[in-house]
């Protein structure tokens, strides 16, 4: 009876301490980092009653016969299992994905975590919850960050500056526009004596400069015949008569126009005013004036040009009318010639460079008034140069600005003083070349390399060259105070499109990049996803100030626990291989979460519940021995 009432004891035994651990995890459901605990069970001695005996040749072997005396508990082990992050949005939360552990300090021991809710002190020191120091590396003032094995506490250099630094660098990119053009032009200061009265329009080309054209030739001239009448010299009007003019034949006059067949006029006579025979004749036919200049009769043909296209002819049949009016029984009007207009123009660009003379095309001839009143092929084509009364040889001058794309960007000295380089872009003779020139405003002073010349593949746009003037290789000012600054202007690797394009797309050039600042404070701390801490200045410049590094063991449940989330190394667990997040060690950290509890309510309620009835069956056992000791003490009675 003893027997089996220590058996039920030590079930009672090993169930409460089963629900002390179930309890303990219950209890923590909610704790950061926290990873449960289990109980395992195993049987304690058992009494033998009989041994084991071998079997003979008459009987066979027997089996052993034991009685249980109870359980224990056999270990608590701790699980550390992956717990779920949580979004915390903490800036200094960070939380553990792996088998890896936080390292902090408690007085002169190392202990080891999973709840990562650090924050910084006024000191700039990263602690835990509880205040304790995490270690990690600190970096130097170039963000260079130590070996493993110089780990000590974190602290950041909250009042640490960001130096200056001189720009040595600027980077340019994007496009100029191959077909940009922004040369206006205007009518030049010299005297115009070829009768230009206007310009207007962009040259195609996109040079600026000055056309010097010279004109020469004549306009188109009219066929025209002057008469000379018998009866009136010189004192013709249209209210005279035929008939008082000596016209007695009153047959018919024929009108040829430009070799064409002549048309037969009639129905004159003596009474019909000169007026009235001119209407007569010009209403058969187009393109035909007769008209009275000084006392005498013109015939002219109204479109100008050669006699040879552009004539009239005019004779008569059983008639005296153009013999007594024009002096002459056949008039023709057959001296029009051509226009012998020419241009030619030599532009010199604003740079002195003197480009070939050119012959420069002309508007088409005004049949009407023999005039021609365009010049074209300036500029490349786009430019609009008029004469409104027509073209005279003589002479006429076209200023154009230069084709100019600009831009700038911020470059500092050795103090960290702002210099705003603008940079300009002008069109180049050459075909895909451009000029360009640097400059940098008072108190600087330019000394050398702030000019050159940048040119362009024909093929596809990308960059050929990109040159200084005399020789230099890069920009250099005096920038009043401080050290000389020396910038290398990078327009991009030759032949390629990473830099400086020229393309038939709009003209987007920038200096988009350098490398200089001025000095700066720290304005805010990050915590990256590898576990580093980083500055960022108000200078723009980002910088590691820190890293946060992570333990592993050989065998985690052989930490012991020490409270607080904290656990310590023991002959157990091993040596910590402690190393920087996602490199030295398997364990990565996310920035900005912390680690859930992985305690499963639902199961630990139901360990429970089985803690609960284990124990009460235990009972159970010891109530029976105790009756069933009873029953034997009433024996004696």
């Amino acid at each position: 009876m003893n027997r089996s009432l220590y058996t039920g004891i030590s079930g009672l035994l090993g169930h409460q301490q089963k629900l002390d651990v179930v309890g303990n995890n219950i209890a923590n459901a909610s704790t950061t980092g926290f990873k449960r605990s289990r109980v395992d069970f195993q049987d304690a001695f058992s009494q033998t009653l009989r041994h084991a005996s071998d079997a003979t040749g008459t009987a066979a072997g027997r089996n052993p016969m034991q009685v249980g005396l109870g359980a224990r508990v056999a270990s608590i082990d701790r699980i550390f299992e992956q717990g779920n992050l949580e979004l915390t949005g903490g800036d200094s939360d960070l939380a553990i994905y792996g088998d890896g552990f936080f390292v902090v300090q408690e007085g002169q021991d190392l202990r080891y975590t999973r709840n990562g809710s650090f924050q910084i002190n006024s000191l700039g020191a990263l602690v835990s919850s509880e205040g304790l120091a995490v270690m990690g590396l600190n970096a130097d003032v170039t963000g260079a960050l130590p070996p493993v094995t110089d780990m000590g506490a974190i602290v950041l250099p909250l009042d640490q500056a960001s130096p200056a630094r001189a720009t040595t660098r600027v980077g340019l990119s994007h496009n100029l526009d191959a077909n940009m053009s922004t040369s206006a032009a205007s009518l030049g200061s010299q005297t115009n004596t070829a009768g230009v009265t206007g310009v207007s329009g962009t040259a195609a080309n996109g040079l600026g400069g000055t056309w010097n054209v010279t004109v020469t030739g004549a306009a188109a001239t009219q066929s025209a015949f002057t008469g000379n009448n018998a009866a009136q010299p010189d004192a013709l009007s249209g209210s005279m008569t035929l008939g008082s003019l000596g016209v007695t034949q009153f047959g018919s006059v024929g009108i040829a126009v430009d070799g064409g067949s002549a048309v037969t006029v009639d129905g004159f006579d003596a009474d019909m005013t000169v007026s009235e025979f001119m209407a007569r004749l010009e209403s058969q036919v187009s393109g035909v004036d007769i008209s009275l200049e000084n006392g005498e009769l013109r015939l002219a043909r109204t479109e100008f040009g050669s006699g040879a296209t552009h004539r009239v002819v005019l004779t008569e049949t059983g008639s005296n009318a153009l013999a007594r009016l024009f002096g002459a029984g056949t008039v023709s009007a057959v001296n029009g010639t051509d226009s012998t207009l020419a241009a030619t123009g030599t532009f010199t660009t604003t740079r002195g460079v003197v480009m070939d003379p050119v012959a420069l095309s002309l508007g088409e001839v005004n049949t009407l008034d023999g005039q021609v009143t365009e010049v074209l092929d300036l500029g490349g084509g786009g430019l609009a140069v008029v004469a409104a009364n027509g073209l005279t040889a003589g002479t006429f001058q076209v200023e154009t600005t230069d084709t100019v794309h600009e831009t700038s960007i911020v470059v500092y000295d050795s103090l960290g003083a702002p210099h705003n380089v603008s940079l300009a872009f002008t069109r180049g003779e050459e075909p895909n070349s451009w000029y360009w020139e640097a400059q940098v405003p008072a108190p600087a002073t330019t000394l050398s390399g702030n000019t050159g010349m940048v040119r362009f593949s024909e093929s596809d746009g990308s960059l050929a060259s990109w040159t200084h003037d005399n020789g230099a290789s890069t920009l250099n000012f005096d920038p009043g105070n401080g050290s000389l600054v020396a910038i290398t202007l990078d327009a991009g690797t030759v032949g390629t499109l990473d830099g400086l394009t020229q393309t038939a797309y709009q003209s987007t050039s920038l200096a988009v990049e350098q490398d200089g600042r001025p000095m700066g404070e720290l304005s805010q701390v990050d915590f990256l996803d590898d576990g580093r801490i980083q500055g960022v200045y108000t200078n723009g410049e980002s910088r590691v100030l820190a890293q946060v590094l992570v333990a592993e063991f050989t065998n985690s449940q052989g930490l012991q626990s020490q409270g607080g989330a904290l656990f310590s190394a023991t002959s157990a667990s091993g040596l910590a291989r402690t190393g920087a997040p996602g490199s030295d060690v398997a364990s990565v950290v996310r920035a900005g979460y912390l680690e859930m509890s992985n305690t499963d309510l639902s199961k630990e309620l139901t360990e429970m519940i089985l803690a609960q009835r284990g124990f009460q069956a235990a009972a159970r056992v010891i109530s029976t021995s105790d009756t069933i000791l009873g029953e034997v003490i009433q024996l004696k009675r």
